[in-house]
């Protein structure tokens, strides 16, 4: 992948045009309430926990945190 060139760096130089057209209803609902929303947000340890049928979350991390235990040094 190059170095962008002279007309990409013009046309992204240039002032974006906002239109507040298209947000007014999200803006007029948000002065009443917030809006019904729905989402999912599942981390990829606990994914991979319920994949691999494993009871414990520390037993998926990468680098699991062990309270309690002193470093030996």
């Amino acid at each position: 992948m190059g170095h962008p060139g002279p007309r990409t760096l013009a046309r992204l130089s240039e002032p974006r045009v906002w239109h507040p057209s298209a947000d007014t209803a999200y803006c007029a609902a948000l002065e009443y309430a917030l809006p019904p929303t729905v989402g999912l947000g599942i981390g990829v340890d606990r994914l991979c926990m319920l994949v691999s049928g494993t009871s414990h979350l520390r037993d998926v991390l990468a680098f699991p945190v062990h309270r309690g235990q002193q470093r030996s040094e």
